[in-house]
C-alpha cells in the first residue's frame, strides 16, 4: 500500500504494475541526488524501495546460507534518512545491473504490484498497467486476472500475490 490509509471503497484504489526502478534512475537524474529524490515524494519513494525489498527478495538479500552482519541487517529496518538512501541506491543499483543477474528473468523485470488510492499514485507514464480494484472484487475475478497476468513477460507474481492479500486477506490453510 503506498500510503497507510485503508481504501475504504473499491471505487477508490486501483492496482499498479510498473518498473518503478527506471522512474527512480531517472529521478535521480533529474534531481541529482537520492536526498532530493526522496524529499519530492518521501512516502512514495519509501514504499517503492521497500516493496522492491519485499517482492524481490532475493535479489537485495544475502543468500540463506551466508551471515549477515547485524549493521547490515538493521539497515533494512532502520526508517530514517540514511535508510532510506540505502534502499534507494540499493534498488538502482540492482536495476542498472539487472543484466549481470544470474537470476532467472530479473534482466528482463522488476515490475512492482502496488495497492494504492488513485490520489496517492502518480497515474502518468507509458509503462504503467493499472486494474482498477472495482474488477478484483471476488476470488473468481482475482483468478481471471492471474490467468491473464502470467501470461506478461513481465508479470511478477511474489507481488501479485502480496497485493492479492492484502486486499481479500490470507487464507490459511
Amino acid at each position: 500500500m503506498v500510503c497507510s490509509n485503508k481504501i475504504m471503497a473499491p471505487e477508490d484504489g486501483l492496482v499498479v504494475i510498473d518498473d518503478f526502478a527506471e522512474h527512480l534512475e531517472d529521478l535521480i537524474h533529474e534531481h541529482s541526488t537520492p536526498e532530493a529524490v526522496i524529499q519530492s515524494n518521501p512516502a512514495l519513494v519509501n514504499t517503492i524501495t521497500q516493496e522492491y525489498f519485499e517482492q524481490f527478495y532475493d535479489l537485495f538479500h544475502e543468500d540463506e546460507g551466508d551471515i549477515v552482519e547485524f549493521s547490515e541487517a538493521m539497515k533494512h529496518r532502520i526508517v530514517d534518512m540514511k535508510a532510506h538512501v540505502y534502499r534507494l541506491n540499493k534498488v538502482i543499483e540492482v536495476s542498472k545491473n539487472r543484466d549481470k543477474i544470474k537470476k532467472p528473468l530479473y534482466e528482463q523485470f522488476m515490475h512492482l504490484c502496488l495497492l494504492a488510492h488513485y490520489a496517492c499514485i502518480p497515474t502518468e507514464g507509458p509503462k504503467q498497467y493499472f486494474i482498477e480494484l472495482e474488477r478484483i472484487k471476488d476470488a473468481k475475478d482475482a483468478i481471471d486476472w492471474t490467468i491473464h497476468l502470467e501470461e506478461k513477460t513481465w508479470w511478477n507474481p511474489h507481488g501479485w500475490t502480496r497485493m492479492l492479500e492484502a486486499l481479500h486477506g490470507k487464507k490459511e490453510t
